[in-house]
């Protein structure tokens, strides 16, 4: 450093020539030093991007970096009273402290200034850079806050005789106004903005490491697109606990780090009628030319249009011809939140104009969303009414249609047909079929004549029906189901997805599997070309049960990892789903591992849960029959019979025929095995309408109905049974196995070959079963082995003979190892159950085991669906009556 100190003028600060002090770590970016080491061969570097995008920062890296490789760089702050002077003394003082040698030039002495000397030294500090024996590089950071008079007069003449041997940086918050055409057009400039200055993916990875998966980082990528310092506050929240993941769609406007950031270095600089404009189009996804002009009355030769361009960090351009601007999604959500609760009737004006002019756009989703917001219920219903509500549930899923519901009374449901079609799909999905019909039946009666009058919603409340029929279990021809498909109308062409859906599960549910899978086929396909994730979803399901059904063991494997995946990866959100595809994979360890009791307390919650959620005939089917064939080995009779009568109560609640045989079926064959013959047979008896005509029954019912009757028959039939009773059930079993379904033929050719003891049975049974079907053998092992010698005249059957020294293996392995006094019902259900019989409360009981009051109910909730109980005492008493928990416990 050159010259003495006495030609200083005392007042100069050294901090206005020193970059800023970081208090955080730096993250290295090599890609923009990069860029800036590319614009240090020119002659002037340009930043503009607002607050919090790291311009200061990463200047001062560079800086380190520069001058560590030997050059020379000076560093001045601006602030807004800096005249053109003091400005210029500044500027003298920072060359000074880098190392350039002013000595002589009174540059910082500030006593021979005046205005109109001021040209003489802007060249007499050009000449002391330009005799620098190194290069120089002049950083001005905040330049946004540069005075008038510097901005037209000290810079361009800075920039016009900027020596060789110098390069000009400048950093601004906003668009820097300083001409640069004479030498922008040589290539001297390089311009770096926000675009350049967000974090990238890989940044983003670096920042947060292993603490987020990566599809919660996608998600932190989305809602900060690598705002710098947003990306930062919401490092510090999640370092001292202040910020859960899960709630980022929210921290723009409960952190208060964030919102003060907004306020104070954002909005506080904006004139007035932006801000307002600002906060009004926060109600919009997207700000195109339509909408503001037409709604927010900005037309396009207005000035305010001009300033937005400059804005380019959290309001950005669309491309496409509607043109126009979006806003950042975290400044957008502050914003929206400011004039819903600082301006709530502008807020609910602005929401129900979108609302119409959505509609009138033919933008229905948005359009509900608008409504929604505005929280009108006769708009909303007028719109879902034009729109069509299934339409967008086909489009949506249930996302949106939750809570649209809980917005509507019963009286706005019953007058608008697509939001009473809405609550039928909702009650469907939460266990509810019964009141969806009774709804569903309303609906109908109310509005017949605008069905007459309405393409779309008589094909809404037929879609509605079919539904509605399937969900339950009844037979719906798919010749009914191709109405659909034979209409060539645009409307026809908004159910195509729902259309192979449903002939998908019609035809799986009539045991019609490998129509099912040429469905699915073609499902798959369009949802994938649509974009629909739980499209896909349902039909990987119905695939992989179709193909373990089939004993395609590669096939239903990748189709239940598809859907496995679907959830992981797009819909961890939605707890619904996941029981689903659980139930299922949890049946196919049953029939491989029928002994086995392992995993028979997951078992029961997910069952819980499906009673509480989605499900229809083959879901239900498939979870009351395995736990209560688990129960049974694990607990005991009494407690399968008791879950029995609940799967039989909900089965009638929810006017689901077949559920309730089949729930019948199974009470019937598992008190056939305990050796209660009279019990089972009143239990057969009331499976509706088989007695009374077999053939036409197992024609229409469901397979899996099918498959428990015959089950219970034919354990009931015994040795004696009549060669008119086989020769049906021989027919039922090898149209099972003609159309792919082994299983049902492998259960009922088990019991055919175990009663009638012939060669015939025991050959079609051989060539089917495998062991993945063991639980074939789980009721008639004994009866096979005291009627076929598989060591001599039947050694030939071998699948039969291995898979039952598998099943009979599991059986000894299994003495004294099954606990017989496993229970349905978890610890923490025990120990509410135990604190029930001693009278204590909810708050008493909540105490006890560490939950809230809230906890306690749920628990409860839990135990009356399990026990089949009906209030507290009804419970208790249940518990008590099957030991549960053992005797004197309650």
């Amino acid at each position: 450093m050159s010259g003495s100190s006495d030609v200083i003028a005392p007042w100069l600060l050294r901090s206005k020539i020193t970059p800023p002090r970081q208090l955080l770590s730096v993250l290295p970016r090599p890609a923009l030093v990069a860029l800036l080491d590319k614009g240090a061969e020119g002659a002037l570097i340009i930043l503009e991007a607002p607050g919090g995008y790291g311009k200061t920062c990463l200047l001062s890296e560079w800086k380190d970096r520069r001058q560590e490789q030997g050059e020379t760089v000076c560093w001045l702050s601006v602030d807004e009273d800096d005249d053109a002077d003091t400005f210029l003394a500044y500027l003298a003082f920072a060359a000074h402290a880098s190392g350039v040698d002013v000595s002589g030039s009174e540059l910082m002495s500030f006593e021979h200034y005046t205005e109109k000397n001021a040209l003489q030294s802007i060249y007499q500090l050009l000449s002391q850079l330009e005799r620098h024996p190194s290069p120089v590089r002049l950083i001005i950071d905040d330049c946004e806050r540069l005075s008038e008079n510097v901005r037209h007069s000290v810079m361009p003449l800075l920039l016009r005789r900027l020596p060789e041997n110098c390069t000009l940086i400048l950093a601004s918050r906003e668009a820097a106004g300083i001409n640069t055409v004479d030498i922008e057009h040589r290539g001297l400039v390089v311009r770096i903005g926000p675009r350049h200055l967000r974090f990238s993916q890989d940044e983003l990875k670096l920042l947060w490491g292993a603490r987020v998966t990566p599809r919660q980082l996608a998600r932190i990528e989305d809602q900060t697109e690598g705002w710098p310092v947003l990306v930062r506050l919401l490092l510090s929240a999640a370092d001292i606990g202040e910020f859960d993941i899960r709630h980022i769609d929210d921290i723009s406007h409960n952190d208060s780090s964030i919102t003060t950031y907004f306020e104070q270095k954002i909005l506080s600089r904006l004139d007035v009628e932006m801000r307002h404009f600002l906060i009004k189009a926060s109600v919009f996804d997207d700000l195109s030319d339509a909408i503001m002009e037409e709604i927010l009355g900005v037309p396009q030769a207005y000035p305010l249009r001009e300033k937005l361009d400059s804005l380019e960090a959290f309001i950005a351009p669309i491309s496409g011809d509607d043109g126009g601007y979006r806003l950042h999604p975290m400044m957008r959500d502050y914003l929206l939140h400011k004039l819903e609760d600082e301006h709530s009737q502008e807020f609910q004006r602005l929401q129900e104009k979108a609302a119409h002019w959505y509609s009138e756009k033919g933008n229905h989703v948005r359009a509900v969303r608008h409504a929604l917001a505005s929280k009108e219920s006769r708009l909303l219903c007028d719109i879902l009414d034009a729109t069509c509500g299934l339409r967008l549930w086909l489009k949506e899923g249930l996302i949106e249609f939750r809570p649209i519901d809980r917005m509507l009374d019963e009286k706005a449901v019953l007058s608008s047909p697509s939001a009473g079609f809405m609550r039928c799909i909702i009650l469907m999905k939460s266990g509810k079929q019964y009141e969806a019909g009774v709804l569903y039946d309303r609906i109908i009666e109310q509005h017949q004549e605008r069905f007459k009058e309405n393409e779309l919603l008589s094909m809404s409340a037929f879609a509605c029906k079919i539904m509605l029929s399937i969900y339950r279990g009844l037979y719906i021809p798919i010749e009914e189901i191709e109405t659909f498909e034979k209409s060539a109308s645009e409307t026809a062409s908004l159910f195509t997805g729902y259309v192979l859906t449903m002939k998908c599960v019609s035809a799986h549910q009539c045991g019609l599997f490998h129509e099912a899978i040429g469905h699915a086929e073609r499902a798959i396909a369009y949802f994938r070309a649509v974009g629909s994730v739980y499209g896909e979803f349902y039909i990987h399901l119905h695939l992989g049960m179709v193909d373990w059904l089939m004993d395609a063991e590669h096939s239903h494997g990748a189709a239940f990892a598809q859907a496995k995946d679907i959830i992981r990866q797009e819909l961890s959100y939605d707890t619904g789903v996941k029981p689903l595809l659980e139930i299922l994979k949890l049946e196919c360890d049953h029939e491989a591992l029928p002994l086995e009791t392992k995993q028979f307390q997951r078992l029961a919650n997910v069952v819980v849960s499906l009673m509480k959620g989605e499900g229809w005939l083959d879901i239900y089917a498939s979870a009351f029959r395995t736990l209560s064939e688990k129960q049974y080995g694990a607990s005991g009779l009494k407690e399968a019979l008791l879950s029995l009568e609940s799967f039989a109560a909900f089965s009638s609640k929810n006017d689901m025929r077949y559920l309730l045989d089949i729930c019948f079926a199974e009470r019937s064959l598992l008190l056939a095995a305990s050796g209660r013959r009279d019990e089972a047979v009143a239990a057969f008896e009331k499976i509706t309408g088989f007695k009374e005509d077999p053939q036409s029954y197992l024609h229409i019912a469901p397979w899996r109905a099918g498959e428990a009757v015959g089950e219970a028959a034919l354990y009931l039939l015994g040795d004696n049974a009549s060669k008119t009773d086989l020769e049906m059930w021989r027919s039922y079993r090898d149209l099972n196995l003609d159309r792919g379904n082994k299983r049902a033929a492998c259960r009922l050719g088990a019991l055919l070959a175990a009663r009638s003891g012939g060669e015939d049975d025991l050959g079609m049974l051989n060539r089917s079963i495998g062991p993945q079907f063991a639980r074939a053998f789980w009721l008639c092992h004994d009866a096979m082995s005291e009627k076929y010698d598989f060591q001599g005249a039947e050694q030939a059957y071998t699948n039969v003979r291995d898979v039952m020294r598998l099943v009979q293996g599991k059986n000894e392995d299994s003495v004294g190892t099954v606990d017989q006094g496993q229970s349905i019902l978890t610890e923490k259900e025990l120990t509410v159950l135990r604190q029930l019989a001693t009278g204590q409360s909810d708050k008493q009981i909540a105490l006890v085991i560490g939950v809230t009051e809230h906890g306690v109910r749920y628990h409860l909730k839990n135990i009356y669906l399990k026990l089949g109980a009906q209030n507290r005492l009804d419970a208790v008493q249940k518990g008590r009556a099957l030991g549960i928990p053992a005797a004197g416990s309650i």
